[in-house]
């Protein structure tokens, strides 16, 4: 390389440096060790800050202070807030990471990714944190209303810094008993992830894929301003026994009305016909694992604390306090109350008996029969009812052909002893 060339770039690199870069802090070295450098600033406000289109971008800025040890929860204060007065553009867009504990302590890292702005007459932010949970609170300080970071209470956390875009920022750390006013912020602005998001697994087989280990809750949802152990629902194993996954949906609620789990599904409102009448607003559909239908195991089972209430089979029938339907379509294990049963009966009613011509069982027959067999004609014994049950329609229907011949015998007896009271006044007469 010739000496005019090293000459001309040792120029270019000097005119780029001395026209781009200010060093701070009285430094005096062609690429300083300490101090602050600033492109595009002669003010710089940390190690790297970098000013261009009007904005703010910093370089593992430092955040001074600490966070008690142990002592309650901290906040990290990020910039005022509108509070009704229209407000000039305060931001605070990238990470603040910290570091708790020394060489020797456990969970050493503390990361959370904001993206805050108070400007003009809104409020905005949302957040997202690693290693342990963080949110966004709106607080008081010094009579000055601010977004900041609420800090769980820990092990004292030290050695803050930011990297990212900031405007008319705060990043000034404060314990729980400086702050007042202490609300969760309600983030409107959405976090979106484009494609498929696995947790746990390093690949997704939909659009959200997530593993966890045995005796680990897959999701579990939560309201703020309920405790999470009081009220939460919950996707998880229904079993801790290793190598199965039963799928839970659990849920607790908190309120005074007896409501455990509410499920409300909206459809359009017309009558089920064709092939749609199998249909409903709620469809629970058992299949067996190769997608065919079930032939031998339970459909639906409703538990009271593992003690069955009700059962519906694969055949359709349905067992209420009973798990073996016993091939009848609906099996009852105690009593049934109802204000009203209809029972449609396929054969002949007994209206036949008082057809012409119908012999009624002569009542020799039927002393001879009870005598010998201790029930009625055509009636189920006390063994056969104890065995089989009772079949209400065909008991009614033969209790009815009793009540009929029963009448049929009254009628005749009437007109019999008619007979014998003419009789009788007839003979009366005569021996007058």
């Amino acid at each position: 390389m010739s000496v005019h060339f090293k000459f001309l770039v040792w120029g270019i690199l000097f005119q780029f440096i001395s026209g781009s870069i200010v060093w701070g802090q009285n430094n005096t070295s062609p690429w300083p060790a300490t101090g602050a450098v600033g492109i595009g600033t002669s003010s710089p406000l940390g190690k790297l800050h970098v000013v261009d289109n009007g904005r703010n971008y910093y370089v593992n800025k430092a955040i001074p202070g600490q966070t008690l040890d142990a002592q309650g929860i901290n906040y990290m204060l990020l910039h005022k807030i509108y509070t009704g007065t229209l407000s000039i553009d305060r931001h605070v867009m990238g990470k603040i990471s910290g570091v708790r504990g020394s060489a020797a302590a456990f969970n050493r890292k503390w990361t959370v990714e904001v993206n805050t702005s108070s400007a003009y007459d809104a409020n905005r932010g949302s957040i997202i944190s690693y290693n342990e949970p963080a949110r966004l609170v709106t607080l008081t300080y010094n009579d000055t209303a601010y977004m900041a970071v609420e800090i769980i209470s820990g092990f004292r956390m030290t050695n803050f810094s930011f990297t990212g875009y900031a405007n008319n920022e705060s990043l000034l750390i404060i314990t729980n008993g400086e702050a007042t006013n202490v609300t969760p912020f309600t983030p409107n602005e959405p976090v979106l992830i484009q494609g498929s998001l696995a947790v746990g697994n390093n690949a997704s087989a939909a659009k959200l894929h997530v593993d966890a280990a045995q005796g680990t809750a897959f999701a579990r949802f939560t309201q703020s301003n309920v405790p999470a152990g009081d009220a939460y629902l919950s996707i998880g194993n229904s079993t801790g026994a290793s190598g199965i996954l039963m799928p839970l949906i659990a849920a607790r609620s908190n309120t005074p009305r007896p409501v455990g789990l509410s499920i409300t599904a909206e459809t359009v409102d017309v009558i089920p016909a064709g092939a749609d009448a199998v249909f409903a607003a709620i469809v629970l559909d058992g299949r067996s694992k190769v997608g065919s239908k079930l032939n031998n195991n339970n459909i639906l089972a409703v538990n009271n604390y593992t003690q069955n209430l009700m059962i519906v089979k694969a055949d359709g029938s349905v067992g209420i306090g009973a798990t073996d339907t016993k091939g009848y379509l609906l099996a009852i294990g105690g009593s049934m109350i109802a204000e009203k049963i209809k029972v449609k009966i396929k054969t002949a009613w007994p209206d036949y008996v008082f057809t012409p011509g119908y012999e009624l069982p002569r009542l020799e027959y039927i002393e001879k029969y009870i005598a010998d067999h201790q029930h009625l004609p055509d009636m189920p014994s006390a063994k056969e009812v104890a065995a089989d049950g009772l079949d209400v329609a065909e008991m009614n229907k033969k209790l009815v052909q009793k009540v009929e011949e029963l009448t049929l015998y009254l009628i005749e007896q009437q007109k019999q002893m008619d007979q014998m009271k003419k009789t009788i006044e007839h003979l009366s007469s005569k021996a007058k």
